[in-house]
């Protein structure tokens, strides 16, 4: 019996589990990851680190960019911050630390309480003004 196109059956009845290559009576030379979806890379979960609050009192800031789910504030003061310096003094934000609105446009004026997990810092509880 021969090997049919790489799958199916191959030899001695063996099933071929991917793409092959008979290369004797009963013998299979298995090449690739067999069936399943190319390139495909299982999602890496993401940690969230700690967040510690930056200041006590809201901060008034203004909106530089909106991507969808998350985007990036310029404060109107500068914060006093080891981490202040990363992402070019920019506070990130995400779509679940705004109250009351489910994007933000460029331009528009926000308050927000601060906050510092390692990566920079961020705007939790933002309001728009």
């Amino acid at each position: 019996m021969k090997a049919q196109g790489g799958k199916g059956q191959a030899g001695k009845g063996l099933v071929a589990a991917g793409k092959g290559k008979a290369v004797g009576k009963g013998q299979l030379l298995v090449k690739g990851k067999g069936k399943g979806t190319k390139g495909a890379v299982a999602p890496v979960a993401k940690v969230q680190k700690p967040r510690t609050r930056v200041v006590n009192f809201r901060v008034t800031g203004q909106v530089l960019a909106w991507k969808g789910k998350f985007g990036w504030i310029a404060p109107v003061d500068g914060i006093d911050h080891p981490e202040a310096t990363k992402h070019e003094g920019k506070i990130y934000v995400g779509l679940n630390d705004l109250k009351g609105k489910k994007e933000l446009s460029p331009g528009e004026t926000v308050q927000f309480f601060c906050y510092s997990d390692g990566n920079g810092l961020g705007a939790e509880q933002v309001k728009a003004l």
